[in-house]
C-alpha cells in the first residue's frame, strides 16, 4: 500500500509539473508572439499621453472640418478601415482607440459616456486638432458622440449616427436581460484572461477578438497584432457595466439643435421572420426614425443589404452620409431635406 501510495503521489506530482511547464511555455509563446507581431505590424497612428495614459490616434487626409470616427463597444480604429481612406480624399479623418482598446492603454475609473467624451477632447487637443468636427458614431459610439456634442457643442459642426444606440432604446426594452448579460460577461472574464495569458487562444487558433479580422480581411495582420494581450482582455468591461447609465446621462444632455445630422440604419430585412424578431426590428426601426427629432436639419438613410456594421457591409452609404453633412456645413449644397427618410 505504501509503495502504491508513493507511486500515486509521484504521478500526481509529475502531472502537475508538466501542466506548470506547459503553462509557462504557453505564456512565453504568447508574449513572444505579441512582441513579434507588434514589431511587424505597429500602430499606424500617433501615440499621445492623455492624463499620463497612452492613447492612439490615426489621422489621414487634409481639410476641415475634421471627421472623427467613434467605434461601438469592443471595437477600435480598425473597424473603420473600409471607409477612412476614402473619406480622406476630401477631409482630414481620424479614427482612434478608447482606453483599453486597440493601442490605447487601459485605465482605471469611470468608462461612462461623459468621461469618454472628455478623454477624446483631450486627445484631440494633444494632437493639435482644434477645428470644427464631424462626429461619426457607430452603435454605442452614438452615445459617446452625443455626449461630446452635449459637452462641447462649439466643436461639433455635424453628426452621423451609424446604427447608433440611443437612450430611447433602453426605455423601450427591459433592463433585466442586459444585467444578466453583464453578469455573464464578468463570469467569463477570468477564464478569458487565463486562456489568453497562457497562450491557449493562439495555440488553438481561437483569436481573442476575431470580429474585425473576419469582417475586414485586409486588416487581418494589424488585428492579430493587437489581439491576445492579457492586460487588455477585460478592460472593455467597464464600458459594458456603464452602458445603461451612459444612456441615462446622454438623455439629459442637449443635442443637437440645428446641427446637420444624418442617421444611417441597417436594412430591416425580410418580413417573413418570427413574430419576436419582427417586433424587435420594428422597435429598433421606430427608435432610429425618432432620432431625426434631435435636430431640425436631419435625415435618415436606410442601407439596403446591410446589418449592424453598416460601414463594413455598405461603406458607400456611410461615406455618402459624411459627404452630405460636409456639403451642408460648407454650403456647397443643401442635401438634407429635414425629416426625410431614403433608401440606398
Amino acid at each position: 500500500m505504501n509503495a502504491l501510495g508513493h507511486g500515486f503521489k509521484h504521478a500526481i506530482f509529475l502531472i502537475i509539473s508538466c501542466l506548470g511547464v506547459a503553462l509557462l511555455c504557453g505564456t512565453a509563446f504568447n508574449a513572444f508572439e505579441n512582441w513579434n507581431l507588434n514589431r511587424l505590424h505597429p500602430a499606424p497612428g500617433q501615440i499621445y499621453a492623455v492624463s499620463s495614459y497612452a492613447m492612439h490616434l490615426y489621422c489621414i487626409g487634409k481639410g476641415s472640418p475634421t471627421v472623427v470616427l467613434e467605434s461601438g463597444l469592443g471595437n477600435d480604429w480598425l473597424i473603420w478601415q473600409k471607409i477612412q481612406s476614402k473619406i480622406a480624399a476630401s477631409s482630414r479623418v481620424c479614427s482612434y482607440d478608447r482606453a483599453g482598446l486597440g493601442w490605447s492603454a487601459p485605465r482605471l475609473g469611470s468608462r461612462g459616456a461623459p468621461v469618454i467624451a472628455k478623454q477624446l477632447e483631450a486627445l484631440l487637443k494633444q494632437a493639435g486638432i482644434n477645428d470644427e468636427l464631424i462626429l461619426v458614431g457607430h452603435s454605442a459610439g452614438g452615445l459617446y458622440v452625443r455626449a461630446f456634442a452635449g459637452l462641447f457643442p462649439q466643436r461639433v459642426a455635424g453628426l452621423v449616427f451609424v446604427e447608433a444606440s440611443s437612450p430611447e432604446a433602453f426605455h423601450a426594452s427591459p433592463s433585466r436581460p442586459r444585467q444578466q448579460l453583464i453578469a455573464e460577461r464578468h463570469r467569463e472574464a477570468p477564464w478569458l484572461f487565463a486562456k489568453v495569458a497562457t497562450g491557449l487562444a493562439r495555440l488553438t487558433d481561437d483569436y481573442c477578438n476575431p470580429n474585425t479580422s473576419q469582417r475586414i480581411p485586409a486588416v487581418q495582420d494589424l488585428a492579430r497584432a493587437e489581439d491576445c494581450r492579457p492586460r487588455y482582455m477585460n478592460s472593455w468591461l467597464g464600458e459594458w457595466d456603464e452602458f445603461e447609465s451612459s444612456a441615462e446621462e446622454v438623455f439629459k444632455m442637449p443635442c443637437c439643435s440645428s446641427t446637420p445630422l444624418v442617421i444611417v440604419s441597417r436594412d430591416p430585412g425580410p418580413t417573413k421572420r418570427s413574430t419576436d424578431a419582427m417586433r424587435n426590428q420594428q422597435t429598433w426601426d421606430d427608435i432610429q426614425e425618432g432620432l431625426k427629432r434631435l435636430s431640425t436639419r436631419s435625415m435618415r438613410i436606410i442601407a439596403r443589404d446591410s446589418q449592424h456594421y453598416v460601414m463594413v457591409d455598405r461603406p458607400d452609404v456611410v461615406i455618402t452620409a459624411v459627404e452630405i453633412v460636409e456639403a451642408e456645413i460648407t454650403n456647397r449644397a443643401k442635401r438634407i431635406q429635414p425629416g426625410q427618410t431614403v433608401w440606398r
